[in-house]
């Protein structure tokens, strides 16, 4: 009798596990299924974000209902206020919103063979990975400000979005060596003008940034005002994020070119132009060559 209570028991016990497994597994389905619907609400709102859609932070001031009604986002108003919001803040880091919903789905169903465990995705050193993918996304949102060139995306606070361009504004005069240092030098006795593609720095003592973008020479006229003497610090060695076709060496002559209109219509008494060293023989590099055609278009 003993023994038949115990193996009684014993199978009640492996029916409530088994139970309780199954439903486990359920919730689990359940929960990614539900996670995938967000993602791809996420992933079509991204996609046809429009900025005359009336977002989290814009307005709409029209005498027309339908002008305001009118949205062009796949998903809706919805789809257009979330993705307002996520590009504001995140720039083009918060297509990664996208990945963390839709890979442990893509990775529970279609990936592996025997289903993942709840505890492998969500639990673990969960703490730690949270913090490891916050970093990623600083970084990332923070090196989209520093290399896409302002005005050349329809983002609502460009590549990088708010966090992109607060924190590159703190790391862009520790990164510029030479330009920190004539900053940090000719400060202690000159107003210093310091031009800047991003409109985001703050000004400090002695230092006051101006943006300007070199592509437009009424950009850079409007940058030099009030500059007697100016240091030329400017390489379009990195790749640029405009459309164009046209190699480094051009637009080079291109920024020098506006560079120095706009320095002699502003009256600008002398400038110092960062260059390359001459070498003696005449086989030099692209890169030394333009640099020394710049030399001539700033005479």
């Amino acid at each position: 009798m003993v023994k038949k209570a115990q193996a009684t028991k014993k199978s009640s016990n492996q029916a409530v596990s088994v139970s309780r497994i199954r439903l486990n597994k359920l919730i689990l389905d359940s929960w990614l299924i539900i996670q995938g619907f967000f993602g791809i609400f996420i992933l079509l709102a991204l996609t046809t974000f429009s900025p005359r859609d009336s977002g989290w932070n814009t307005q709409v001031f029209s005498g027309n209902d339908q002008d305001i009604t009118q949205v062009s986002n796949a998903v809706g108003s919805w789809g257009a206020y979330v993705s307002d919001f996520l590009l504001t803040i995140f720039g083009y880091m918060s297509y990664i919103l996208v990945y963390w919903l839709l890979w442990p789905l893509i990775r529970h169903f279609l990936l592996s063979r025997n289903r993942v465990p709840f505890s492998d995705i969500y639990t673990g050193l969960l703490g730690l990975k949270i913090f490891g993918w916050l970093l990623v996304v600083v970084s990332g949102s923070t090196l989209f400000s520093l290399i896409l060139e302002p005005g050349i995306s329809f983002l609502p606070q460009e590549g990088g979005g708010l966090i992109g361009s607060k924190i590159s504004s703190l790391f862009i005069i520790p990164l510029s060596f030479i330009g920190s240092a004539l900053c940090e030098r000719l400060s202690s006795r000159f107003d210093v003008v310091a031009l800047s593609r991003s409109p985001s720095k703050e000004d400090s003592e002695n230092i006051a940034w101006r943006s300007c973008d070199l592509y437009s020479l009424e950009s850079c006229i409007n940058a030099l005002k009030g500059v007697d003497y100016v240091v030329y610090l400017v390489h379009s060695m990195m790749p640029s994020a405009r459309l164009t076709q046209a190699r480094f060496e051009d637009l080079d002559i291109i920024l020098a070119d506006n560079f120095a209109k706009a320095a002699h219509q502003n009256g600008v008494q002398h400038a110092v132009y960062v260059g390359g060293l001459d070498p003696e023989t005449a086989d030099t590099s692209v890169h030394l060559n333009s640099r020394m055609e710049v030399e001539i278009v700033l005479e």
